[in-house]
């Protein structure tokens, strides 16, 4: 799954809409830190996994990809980087996919 590039980060958050600030609402209940200025990050890592999804692209490769972020994130959480992944994951299938 390519990241996401290039683009207006607040334009993506703006573009979500209701759906966009749902999908930062389960990202923080499920205990992944969203700080000001990762939500335009966060929206546009959602946007990449519903396209990812709709290209075929299997859960486990997305996951995988998700890995590295959790594995950055963690040491500020309680969570693991495999259960951040999963949350970013899951979020966006449930809110925005």
């Amino acid at each position: 799954m390519p990241l996401p590039s290039g683009g207006d980060p607040a334009k993506a958050v703006a573009d979500a809409g209701p759906k966009g600030q749902d999908y930062l609402q389960a990202l923080r209940a499920a205990g992944v830190p969203v700080q000001p200025g990762l939500e335009e990050i966060y929206i546009l890592f959602a946007k990449a996994t519903c396209d990812a999804k709709a290209k075929g692209t299997s859960r486990q490769d997305i996951l995988s990809q998700f890995s590295q972020i959790g594995s950055m994130l963690a040491p500020g959480s309680k969570l693991s980087q495999d259960q951040i992944a999963e949350a970013f994951v899951s979020s966006a299938e449930r809110t925005l996919c």
